[in-house]
């Protein structure tokens, strides 16, 4: 077997739990985004902003949150080199993910922001009470969602870091074979002189 001296487990897992939290706050607040308050403000001037979160990146980047979070604790505790490279790999898509999920959650919100007396006060005919309110709602988990995409940028970026550090740098066999059938060194050892 071969082992990584370099990879901090506690570090890897402690990032990969934090991917996990990560992946649930994502998803929860896109499903709210998307259910609740895509639809406000709709008029006859209406801009459709709230097509964007139609994507779903939230979701899309929260799964490869949770999935680098549950490959790279497996990853920590039995240091496989499929498992580090696994990780690796996950943790590049949810960079990418968390990229793209928090631009479209910041053009959203800080539209909102820009065109706050557009969107949420709606012509009379489309016009009702709390609109300003709802707006302000779902204004704000834009927001939400741009923090928590820049903190899972930084955690999964981190979290390369840690596996790349430990998986590049130099690996030390600990001498122990695995016993099992197939492996040459074992099936050598299970052989009998003949007599």
């Amino acid at each position: 077997m071969i082992s990584y001296p370099l990879l901090h487990p506690r570090g890897l897992r402690g990032l990969s739990i934090s991917n996990i939290f990560l992946w649930a706050f994502s998803s929860v607040l896109t499903i709210a985004i998307v259910v609740g308050y895509t639809n406000l403000g709709q008029g006859p001037d209406y801009d459709d902003i709230g097509s964007l979160d139609y994507v779903f990146a939230g979701i899309w980047a929260g799964c490869c949150y949770g999935i680098a979070g549950i490959i790279g604790i497996c990853g920590s505790y039995e240091r496989r080199r499929n498992q580090l490279l696994a990780t690796v790999t996950f943790n590049v898509l949810s960079l990418v993910g968390a990229s793209i999920s928090g631009c479209i959650a910041g053009i959203v919100g800080f539209y909102i922001k820009r065109q706050f007396y557009k969107i949420c006060y709606p012509p009379l005919p489309f016009a009702y009470d709390g609109a300003d309110e709802d707006c302000k709602v779902w204004m704000s988990l834009e927001f939400g969602l741009l923090v928590f995409s820049t903190i899972a940028f930084f955690v999964n970026l981190s979290c390369l870091i840690v596996t790349l550090i430990g998986f590049c740098g130099p690996k030390k066999s600990t001498g122990l074979v695995r016993m099992e059938v197939g492996n040459p060194a074992y099936d050598f050892k299970m052989r009998r002189p003949s007599a």
